[in-house]
């Protein structure tokens, strides 16, 4: 009816007139347990409060907020711009009716909500009003003159008082019997719905989706997109021919679902390949390399072992795998030392100025490179090698050859693998070794050499050279003195306790030890000598040699002496020689000098201090230094 008489101007006048209500009463029987009609509505009125879905101030559909003591239904937005909290509006919102209100509270004991419907009462206590309605009351309360008697300010506040409580009386069965017909009616759609979902999955079934189905039973958000679908929560009944026009877009969906699960077994198959063959790599890796050669820096840059570990490949046995994978390992090796080996020769060139016709690594200030994350020393062989755990900590970045699944699986592979950080951009960075080569030249200076030319043999013919460091300082409050005394080797490539206590990242200074001081440590210097050389041989034994110059590793002595000779061309390398050294060659240790008068328990206390900063030193007393 509401419907018929929006048609025409012919049916609107018709259902509005007065000889035409019994209509609208006879067709409120109809409806059950609807409650009596207020008496401020007409018949019209009171059904299109019921029944119209529509914003009674800014016409927008699908709105359901009833307001029952305001008669009206507002949407969200219309809400926040017409309601209004009773206290914000007495405070400040109209000033000009803060006296008219504060009349009626404290005159004739009445509050704005007793005499005003609020629109909404909230859990917290909280009146929200309607503004419209509000500002009415008080433009009809400022018409009554000052002059006016009190007897009718006083009925006309009794009359809006019994108004407003007639009408909330109406309020409560009004909403109960809303809620009722809004539950009986989301319920009835909600069947409709089911059925409507329960007649296409059958649909979907029978068109071999099944799997698909069972995939989005297992998956809490696919199953949401799913039934969130236009075509799957309509509330209308599903027939041949709507199944007819959503068929399409419904198989699209679902096909979608099909190529996610598809393409999660896919993942699921190379992340278990891809771990499958990094512990086949950490097997061979030990006797490809004494230094690390992860599983990860193979699968990343190797690019013929994705070949292996493809899934489209059915089958896929480890094992079978092993030769093919050692022979990848050895040439990417190959490659690396020669990837390593050139960088650092341009980072010498560069850094010293060095004309292509120079070796840099034949010079003193390139035949040791301390590594400046974990200050280890190595020589050529072993610094194109080391993989510091550090590097790890360097953003991770797809090779140009890499899909971005088999990256995204070799990733999290890295991430669970590597102790440090997210994943290795270089699995070997010349920036490691770079930073040590100023401290490095500057040592050489000290000794006296220009760092362009000078060799190792150049330095070591000088039997006597020692260093002093000068600006060696004991922390505060401590009153013993003593001083570092050490090769060139040390003193230029290793990090040791020699900088300032005040200014740990400063640069030891030195200057050259005199003959006198040299011969009072040559006996410590020896016992230091015998003491890493027996720590060497109980750590791993006289068998592990390897090459200054290249990466070749040899079990004895004499395979390194013959590897110098025939591929190097050194007439007369030996054991002590810096062409051949042992796996974990330790540089010569410093050796300190205390003065005579330090007493014995000041002589303690420096042990104390030195093995506090974890430090292996020999002391020595000396006078007049």
């Amino acid at each position: 009816m509401l419907w018929l008489s929006r048609l025409s101007k012919a049916f609107n006048k018709f259902f509005t007139s007065r000889t035409t209500q019994f209509i609208w009463k006879a067709a409120a029987l109809n409806v059950p347990d609807l409650p009596p009609r207020p008496e401020e509505l007409t018949e019209i009125a009171y059904s299109s409060l019921l029944f119209d879905t529509h914003c009674h101030n800014c016409y927008s559909k699908n709105c359901y907020n009833v307001y029952w003591s305001c008669r009206i239904r507002l949407c969200k937005k219309c809400y926040g711009d017409l309601a209004v909290s009773s206290r914000d509006y007495y405070n400040s919102l109209l000033p000009h009716s803060s006296k008219a209100v504060k009349e009626l509270l404290y005159t004739y004991h009445f509050s704005v909500n007793e005499l005003v419907p609020p629109l909404a009462k909230h859990n917290n206590g909280a009146i929200t009003q309607y503004r419209p309605f509000l500002d009415k009351f008080l433009l009809a309360w400022k018409e009554l003159s000052d002059s006016e008697e009190k007897q009718k300010k006083k009925e006309f506040l009794i009359e809006h008082h019994n108004s407003t409580t007639a009408i909330m009386k109406t309020v409560p069965p009004l909403e109960d019997w809303y809620d009722r017909c809004r539950s009986t009616r989301a319920d009835e759609l909600h069947d409709v719905r089911q059925a409507r979902q329960d007649a296409i999955m059958e649909k979907l079934k029978e068109d071999g989706w099944q799997i698909e189905l069972d995939y989005l039973e297992a998956s809490k958000d696919d199953k949401k997109k799913f039934f969130k679908l236009p075509e799957i929560r309509k509330t209308q009944a599903l027939s041949p021919r709507i199944w007819a026009t959503i068929k399409d877009s419904v198989a699209d969906f679902m096909q979608e679902i099909r190529d996610k699960r598809l393409h999660e077994i896919y993942m699921a198959t190379l992340q278990s390949r891809v771990e499958e063959l990094g512990k086949v790599i950490a097997a061979i890796a030990p006797d490809i390399c004494k230094y690390r050669l992860t599983p990860p820096e193979c699968e990343l840059c190797i690019p013929e072992i994705f070949a292996m570990v493809d899934p489209k490949k059915e089958d896929f046995n480890v094992e079978d795998l092993r030769p093919a994978l050692r022979t990848l390992m050895i040439d990417y090796l190959g490659k690396r030392d020669g990837y390593a080996q050139q960088e650092l020769m341009t980072a010498l060139r560069k850094e010293f100025g060095l004309s292509d016709a120079i070796d840099p690594f034949w010079l003193a200030v390139g035949s040791h490179f301390r590594c400046a994350q974990c200050n280890r020393v190595y020589g050529l062989g072993m610094a194109v090698r080391h993989n510091c755990q550090h590097s790890w900590d360097y953003p991770l970045n797809k090779p140009e050859w890499m899909s971005d699944d088999y990256f995204a699986v070799i990733r999290e592979y890295i991430k669970k693998s590597s102790y440090y950080g997210n994943g290795p951009q270089f699995m070997w960075l010349v920036e490691n070794f770079r930073a040590t080569f100023a401290h490095a030249a500057a040592t050489i200076e000290d000794c006296g050499f220009d760092v362009k030319t000078a060799t190792v043999k150049d330095l070591d013919e000088d039997k006597n050279l020692r260093l002093l460091c000068t600006n060696h300082k004991t922390r505060k409050g401590d009153k013993i003195e003593y001083a570092p005394i050490m090769k060139w080797r040390t003193a230029a490539f290793a990090k040791h306790c020699c900088n300032s206590y005040y200014k740990p990242n400063a640069r030891p200074a030195y200057k050259r030890a005199t003959e006198k001081q040299v011969a009072a440590v040559k006996e410590s210097e020896e016992a230091c000598a015998a003491e890493a050389a027996l720590l060497k041989n109980e750590e791993h034994g006289d068998n592990d040699y390897f090459c200054v110059r290249c990466p070749e590793r040899f079990e004895t002595v004499g395979h390194a002496t013959y590897h110098v000779k025939e591929k190097h061309g050194i007439a007369e390398p030996g054991k002590n020689d810096w062409t051949i050294f042992h796996l974990d060659m330790r540089l010569p240790k410093c050796v300190y000098l205390v003065p005579q008068q330090v007493r014995k328990g000041q002589h303690h206390t420096l042990v104390n201090l030195i093995k506090n900063k974890h430090i292996s030193i020999t002391i020595y007393r000396w006078e007049n230094w």
